[in-house]
């Protein structure tokens, strides 16, 4: 049964489940890479849930934002000065983004896309904010975006932590929403394909990778989920290797 590879790579993900992220041994503790010389995981408190996040949980999502994406888009190539404009937009939503205030993260991510609708960092950073809102189809249709601009771009150097530096309770509390949504529909190849993901952008390849080879066995376009599983694949049998990624 594929339940039973896939629910390995998150193990205790189930423990977690009805329990409050206030009390529960958390699924990001549980399943980070060790990051101490012994192996063991460095300690860290569990997390309370943003207030961010509740507040926009209230609120309806754009409309244009849950529609399914194409793969592939014509936009227009920004000039040097909009380019530029761009760019420093995702340096405000990356500031935005580290104090925990992801919904004016969002807005300016999609400024910046404004600005640069060829700058696809925009879309993928856009996708982490709604993901962090637990918005999390339009985080998969904002990756759809950015994959049709750079399709190369899961092969690239962009780690979560850039982003979340060193909130990493928030990150904490971000997973295991995600990971439940996830559980409560093990069926939705969008929520694994997310989850796959955001798991691999921590650093967690061989994790990854079974969330993301059943994302599209479930059907979710190969186009899509393609280029992230060679990645995770990839860096897996480095780690293998004893090669630091």
């Amino acid at each position: 049964m594929w339940n039973r590879p896939l629910f390995a790579a998150a193990a205790g993900l189930l423990t977690v489940l009805g329990s409050s992220p206030a009390t529960a041994q958390s699924f990001y503790l549980r399943h980070r890479p060790a990051n101490r010389p012994d192996g063991r995981p460095s300690a860290a408190s569990p997390a309370p849930i943003p207030r961010t996040l509740s507040q926009e949980n209230a609120t309806s999502p754009d409309e244009e934002d849950e529609r399914p994406q194409p793969l592939s888009l014509k936009l227009r190539v920004a000039n040097a000065p909009s380019l530029a404009r761009g760019r420093q937009f995702l340096e405000y939503g990356d500031a935005r983004f580290r104090r925990q205030e992801f919904s004016e993260a969002f807005q300016r991510y999609r400024k910046a896309a404004e600005a640069a609708p060829n700058l696809a960092d925009a879309y993928f950073r856009q996708a982490l904010a709604q993901a962090a809102l637990g918005r999390f189809r339009p985080a998969v249709n904002s990756i759809k975006r950015g994959m049709a601009i750079a399709p190369n771009w899961p092969s690239g150097e962009f780690r979560l932590g850039q982003l979340y530096g060193d909130s990493l309770a928030a990150k904490q509390t971000h997973f295991e929403q995600l990971a439940l949504a996830a559980e409560k529909e093990p069926e939705n190849s969008e929520l694994l394909f997310l989850l796959g993901v955001e798991i691999l952008l921590d650093g967690q390849p061989a994790r990854a990778g079974t969330f993301l080879e059943r994302a599209g066995e479930l059907g979710l376009d190969s186009e899509l989920v393609g280029p992230f599983l060679a990645v995770a694949s990839q860096q897996a049998r480095r780690r293998m290797k004893g090669v630091e990624l």
